[in-house]
């Protein structure tokens, strides 16, 4: 008797997939990191052999359902789901199931059509593949302040890159990636909205006031209760540190994992860089690198998410890593003496590049040293938004920004906060280049 999940791949309604799971975040929870990684995340370029493989193998599931692959083929540029899909091995997976929806709902303003093409959809994530059609020869479009009403089951979202080659496409493409946090919440229908910074070739960025509107239908039933899950807890002792995994769920595009950290552990773990699913046949499935990676419940417990290996059909799978970012507990805190101007502590790698202040501004620019393989496409999100004085008063910052140097060594970070009395400036560290390496390997399935 085939399984459930087994007829629902040879069924019609193979076509919708994707949600993230149970975030607490407001919609914008994700973007900050998001648009710092894609200033300098290298384009990667696919091989024509990698590009009419993923179209073949795709295509040839038109028999089982025809619905999204024969939309998808009809429309201009036939490499452009390759290039959305190919970092996430588990969406790419789904998408080569004809696991979508076919929806072409659009609107125009101002020369510019917005069309929602299609979408995937499970219960923790939703992820809406949208073109755009350039009517007017703009050279620059970017969304801008995009909603969905209603909002009730919404955990977070991030959303595209600026189109800055769309001078040169008649059409080109994204993806809005959804997380849900209610899914009994989700609507029949979403709205969707957003307005379009734009650049024609004689002007330079403006925000238009137009509002692109669509509404996406969903039927919810034929994605729910699509997921396996796993009840399972494990303590290991990674590099002299206890972490505990447990309960995993997998999705058709995502799966989820609860960790936890030992409160006596020497290091803060930062980031398990290296984990990953992996079947009995060594095939891996890595942590998402993009969009919303993990969820904090509080400082020692999270979930973590990762490609789906829902569409595998493995019969055994493990959690596996060899390396994490990690940092002593007392080295968290880096601390500013405003009279000295110096720092009173910090952690090895990061240092104090340029200081300066005006009436009603400190000016703050850190290098932190990088990994010069590791790190060579990446940034990270150092401190954490809260900036105190020694009483524990929050301070406000503005205009942070990230950049990699010219020969990508360091990471340098910039911002203001704003002046009063204080004696000195603490920031807490949430992320940073330091890596541990030991093995582990857990058994889930």
């Amino acid at each position: 008797m085939p399984s459930e999940k087994e007829l629902y791949q040879i069924s019609n309604k193979l076509n919708q997939v994707e949600l993230p799971s149970k975030l607490n975040e407001t919609i914008r929870a994700g973007m900050w990191q998001a648009q710092k990684e894609r200033r300098v995340r290298k384009r990667r370029i696919w091989s024509s052999v990698a590009v009419s493989f993923f179209l073949l193998v795709f295509f040839t599931t038109v028999r089982a359902s025809p619905t999204f692959a024969n939309y998808i083929s009809g429309l201009p540029g036939g490499t452009w789901l390759v290039e959305l899909v190919h970092s996430d091995k588990g969406l790419q997976q789904a998408i080569e199931q004809n696991y979508a929806t076919a929806v072409g709902v659009s609107d125009e303003h101002a020369g510019l059509k917005l069309t929602i093409e299609g979408y995937t959809a499970d219960e923790a994530r939703i992820v809406l593949f949208y073109s755009l059609e350039n009517k007017k020869g703009y050279s620059y479009a970017s969304m801008q302040d995009l909603t969905l009403k209603p909002n009730e089951f919404l955990a977070g979202m991030s959303y595209g890159e600026p189109h800055d080659e769309i001078a040169n496409e008649k059409m080109v493409y994204g993806k809005i990636d959804i997380n849900i946090h209610d899914i009994d919440k989700l609507p029949e229908e979403l709205t969707l909205a957003t307005t379009f910074m734009l650049e024609l070739p004689t002007t330079g960025k403006v925000t238009n006031e137009d509002v692109w509107e669509v509404k996406i239908p969903f039927e919810k039933e034929s994605f729910l209760g699509l997921k396996e899950e796993y009840s399972f807890s494990e303590t290991v002792d990674f590099a002299g540190q206890n972490i505990t995994f447990s309960d995993a769920v997998i999705y058709p595009t995502q799966m989820s994992i609860e960790f936890k950290e030992d409160k006596e552990n020497a290091l803060k773990i930062l980031s398990l860089e290296e984990l990953a699913i992996e079947n009995e046949k060594g095939e891996r499935w890595e942590a998402t690198t993009n969009g919303v990676i993990s969820h904090n419940h509080n400082e020692w417990e999270k979930t973590l998410f990762l490609e789906s290996s829902y569409f595998a059909e493995a019969e055994e799978l493990y959690i596996t890593a060899s390396r994490v970012r990690a940092l002593p507990k007392e080295r968290l805190q880096v601390t500013f003496d405003v009279k000295g101007q110096t720092l009173l502590t910090a952690p090895r790698g990061l240092t104090l590049h340029e200081y300066s202040e005006d009436a009603s501004y400190h000016h703050f620019t850190f290098l932190i040293k990088m990994d010069e393989e590791l790190d060579q496409s990446q940034l990270f999100q150092i401190f954490d938004h809260q900036v105190l004085d020694e009483k524990g008063q929050q301070m406000d910052i503005n205009n942070e920004s990230s950049y990699s140097t010219r020969d990508n060594s360091f990471q340098e970070v910039s911002f203001k906060a704003k002046k009063g009395n204080e004696e000195q400036v603490v920031f807490t560290i949430i992320d940073y280049p330091n890596r541990i390496y030991d093995e582990m390997k857990i058994r889930i399935k």
